[in-house]
Protein backbone atom coordinates (compact mmCIF):
# COMPACT_ATOMS: atom_id res chain seq x y z
CA UNK A 1 0.00 0.00 0.00
CA UNK A 2 1.42 3.32 -1.02
CA UNK A 3 1.44 6.40 1.25
CA UNK A 4 -1.45 8.01 -0.64
CA UNK A 5 -3.65 4.94 -0.02
CA UNK A 6 -2.62 4.98 3.64
CA UNK A 7 -3.61 8.64 3.90
CA UNK A 8 -6.98 7.90 2.29
CA UNK A 9 -7.66 5.10 4.76
CA UNK A 10 -6.69 7.33 7.69
CA UNK A 11 -9.03 10.06 6.47
CA UNK A 12 -11.76 7.48 6.05
CA UNK A 13 -11.24 6.26 9.62
CA UNK A 14 -11.46 9.84 10.90
CA UNK A 15 -14.67 10.34 8.96
CA UNK A 16 -16.16 7.14 10.40
CA UNK A 17 -15.19 8.29 13.89
CA UNK A 18 -16.87 11.65 13.34
CA UNK A 19 -20.08 9.93 12.15
CA UNK A 20 -20.02 7.65 15.17
CA UNK A 21 -19.66 10.58 17.57
CA UNK A 22 -22.24 12.65 15.77
CA UNK A 23 -24.78 9.83 15.84
CA UNK A 24 -24.20 8.19 19.18
CA UNK A 25 -27.41 7.13 20.90
CA UNK A 26 -26.89 9.66 23.69
CA UNK A 27 -26.46 12.54 21.25
CA UNK A 28 -29.56 11.66 19.22
CA UNK A 29 -31.66 11.05 22.33
CA UNK A 30 -30.62 14.39 23.87
CA UNK A 31 -31.67 16.18 20.65
CA UNK A 32 -35.05 14.39 20.68
CA UNK A 33 -35.60 15.26 24.34
CA UNK A 34 -34.82 18.92 23.66
CA UNK A 35 -37.29 18.98 20.75
CA UNK A 36 -40.06 17.37 22.81
CA UNK A 37 -39.56 19.83 25.69
CA UNK A 38 -40.46 22.75 23.41
CA UNK A 39 -44.04 21.40 23.06
CA UNK A 40 -44.25 22.65 19.45
CA UNK A 41 -45.45 19.63 17.45
CA UNK A 42 -44.74 21.05 13.97
CA UNK A 43 -41.24 22.16 14.92
CA UNK A 44 -40.59 18.81 16.65
CA UNK A 45 -41.74 16.88 13.56
CA UNK A 46 -39.58 19.05 11.32
CA UNK A 47 -36.53 18.60 13.54
CA UNK A 48 -37.17 14.82 13.81
CA UNK A 49 -37.28 14.63 10.00
CA UNK A 50 -33.98 16.52 9.91
CA UNK A 51 -32.45 14.01 12.36
CA UNK A 52 -33.75 11.12 10.25
CA UNK A 53 -32.33 12.64 7.05
CA UNK A 54 -28.98 13.23 8.78
CA UNK A 55 -28.95 9.64 10.03
CA UNK A 56 -29.73 8.34 6.54
CA UNK A 57 -26.95 10.49 5.04
CA UNK A 58 -24.52 9.25 7.68
CA UNK A 59 -25.62 5.67 7.02
CA UNK A 60 -24.77 6.17 3.33
CA UNK A 61 -21.38 7.57 4.31
CA UNK A 62 -20.72 4.56 6.56
CA UNK A 63 -21.79 2.12 3.83
CA UNK A 64 -19.38 3.81 1.44
CA UNK A 65 -16.60 3.56 4.04
CA UNK A 66 -17.36 -0.13 4.53
CA UNK A 67 -17.17 -0.67 0.77
CA UNK A 68 -13.77 1.06 0.58
CA UNK A 69 -12.43 -1.03 3.48
CA UNK A 70 -13.78 -4.22 1.89
CA UNK A 71 -12.15 -3.38 -1.43
CA UNK A 72 -8.84 -2.73 0.30
CA UNK A 73 -9.11 -6.00 2.23
CA UNK A 74 -10.06 -8.00 -0.87
CA UNK A 75 -7.16 -6.44 -2.77
CA UNK A 76 -4.77 -7.79 -0.11
CA UNK A 77 -6.41 -11.18 0.41
CA UNK A 78 -5.47 -14.28 -1.52
CA UNK A 79 -8.23 -16.87 -1.87
CA UNK A 80 -7.83 -20.64 -1.53
CA UNK A 81 -8.04 -20.96 -5.31
CA UNK A 82 -5.32 -18.32 -5.72
CA UNK A 83 -3.08 -20.19 -3.28
CA UNK A 84 -3.53 -23.49 -5.10
CA UNK A 85 -3.01 -21.83 -8.46
CA UNK A 86 0.22 -20.22 -7.26
CA UNK A 87 1.64 -23.45 -5.87
CA UNK A 88 0.62 -25.59 -8.87
CA UNK A 89 0.96 -23.28 -11.87
CA UNK A 90 2.84 -20.05 -11.23
CA UNK A 91 5.91 -21.57 -9.62
CA UNK A 92 6.50 -24.07 -12.46
CA UNK A 93 5.96 -21.29 -15.02
CA UNK A 94 8.56 -19.09 -13.28
CA UNK A 95 10.99 -22.04 -13.18
CA UNK A 96 10.49 -22.62 -16.91
CA UNK A 97 11.12 -18.96 -17.65
CA UNK A 98 14.29 -18.91 -15.55
CA UNK A 99 15.59 -22.12 -17.11
CA UNK A 100 15.39 -20.61 -20.60
CA UNK A 101 17.77 -17.79 -19.68
CA UNK A 102 21.47 -18.46 -19.79
CA UNK A 103 23.28 -16.37 -17.22
CA UNK A 104 24.32 -16.47 -13.57
CA UNK A 105 21.46 -14.23 -12.54
CA UNK A 106 18.96 -16.69 -14.06
CA UNK A 107 20.54 -19.49 -12.02
CA UNK A 108 20.26 -17.42 -8.84
CA UNK A 109 16.66 -16.63 -9.74
CA UNK A 110 15.94 -20.34 -10.23
CA UNK A 111 17.49 -21.11 -6.84
CA UNK A 112 15.36 -18.37 -5.24
CA UNK A 113 12.23 -19.85 -6.78
CA UNK A 114 13.16 -23.31 -5.49
CA UNK A 115 13.71 -21.96 -1.98
CA UNK A 116 10.46 -20.01 -2.05
CA UNK A 117 8.40 -22.86 -3.44
CA UNK A 118 9.73 -25.46 -1.05
CA UNK A 119 9.54 -23.44 2.15
CA UNK A 120 7.26 -20.43 1.75
CA UNK A 121 4.83 -20.94 -1.08
CA UNK A 122 2.86 -23.87 0.20
CA UNK A 123 -0.88 -23.55 0.72
CA UNK A 124 -0.62 -24.03 4.49
CA UNK A 125 2.13 -21.44 4.92
CA UNK A 126 0.31 -18.95 2.67
CA UNK A 127 -2.89 -19.35 4.67
CA UNK A 128 -1.09 -18.99 8.02
CA UNK A 129 0.81 -15.88 6.92
CA UNK A 130 -2.38 -14.31 5.60
CA UNK A 131 -4.14 -14.94 8.91
CA UNK A 132 -1.23 -13.16 10.61
CA UNK A 133 -1.75 -10.16 8.32
CA UNK A 134 0.95 -10.61 5.70
CA UNK A 135 0.23 -8.73 2.46
CA UNK A 136 1.39 -11.10 -0.29
CA UNK A 137 0.89 -8.72 -3.15
CA UNK A 138 3.18 -6.15 -1.53
CA UNK A 139 5.57 -8.57 0.13
CA UNK A 140 6.07 -11.04 -2.70
CA UNK A 141 4.33 -9.76 -5.80
CA UNK A 142 6.09 -6.40 -6.07
CA UNK A 143 9.63 -7.70 -5.37
CA UNK A 144 9.06 -10.67 -7.70
CA UNK A 145 7.92 -8.29 -10.43
CA UNK A 146 11.00 -6.14 -9.92
CA UNK A 147 13.32 -9.15 -9.85
CA UNK A 148 11.78 -10.59 -13.03
CA UNK A 149 12.06 -7.20 -14.76
CA UNK A 150 15.74 -6.94 -13.79
CA UNK A 151 16.34 -10.53 -14.91
CA UNK A 152 14.79 -9.85 -18.31
CA UNK A 153 16.63 -6.55 -18.71
CA UNK A 154 19.90 -8.17 -17.63
CA UNK A 155 19.45 -11.01 -20.08
CA UNK A 156 18.60 -8.53 -22.84
CA UNK A 157 21.69 -6.45 -22.06
CA UNK A 158 23.89 -9.54 -22.14
CA UNK A 159 22.47 -10.62 -25.51
CA UNK A 160 23.07 -7.15 -26.98
CA UNK A 161 26.59 -6.94 -25.46
CA UNK A 162 27.89 -10.50 -25.05
CA UNK A 163 31.28 -9.49 -23.63
CA UNK A 164 29.97 -6.73 -21.38
CA UNK A 165 29.72 -8.80 -18.19
CA UNK A 166 33.20 -10.23 -18.73
CA UNK A 167 34.65 -6.78 -19.42
CA UNK A 168 33.03 -5.31 -16.33
CA UNK A 169 34.34 -8.15 -14.17
CA UNK A 170 37.86 -7.76 -15.61
CA UNK A 171 37.79 -4.00 -15.01
CA UNK A 172 36.65 -4.53 -11.41
CA UNK A 173 39.45 -7.05 -10.79
CA UNK A 174 42.06 -4.60 -12.08
CA UNK A 175 40.58 -1.80 -9.98
CA UNK A 176 40.80 -3.96 -6.86
CA UNK A 177 44.45 -4.70 -7.69
CA UNK A 178 45.13 -0.96 -7.93
CA UNK A 179 43.41 -0.35 -4.59
CA UNK A 180 45.69 -2.93 -2.96
CA UNK A 181 48.89 -1.26 -4.26
CA UNK A 182 49.48 2.10 -2.55
CA UNK A 183 51.72 3.50 -5.32
CA UNK A 184 49.29 2.46 -8.04
CA UNK A 185 46.44 3.99 -6.06
CA UNK A 186 48.30 7.32 -5.79
CA UNK A 187 48.93 7.29 -9.56
CA UNK A 188 45.23 6.61 -10.17
CA UNK A 189 44.28 9.57 -7.99
CA UNK A 190 46.74 11.80 -9.90
CA UNK A 191 45.26 10.72 -13.22
CA UNK A 192 41.68 11.31 -12.08
CA UNK A 193 42.42 14.64 -10.34
CA UNK A 194 45.39 16.24 -12.12
CA UNK A 195 44.79 19.66 -10.46
CA UNK A 196 45.30 18.38 -6.90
Amino acid sequence: MNPQENEQLVQLAVSVGEVAIRNSAATVMSKIRAFKERKDDKATISQMEEIINDLLADKSELLLAIKVYEEEFVAQKITEEDMEYITKNVIPALKNLASTMENEQAQKYLESIDTLSSSLLTTDVLKTLQILGFNFKQGIGSPLTTKLKNLILGSEMEQNNPGLATAIAARDIELYKVLQDEDAYERLLEIRNPNN
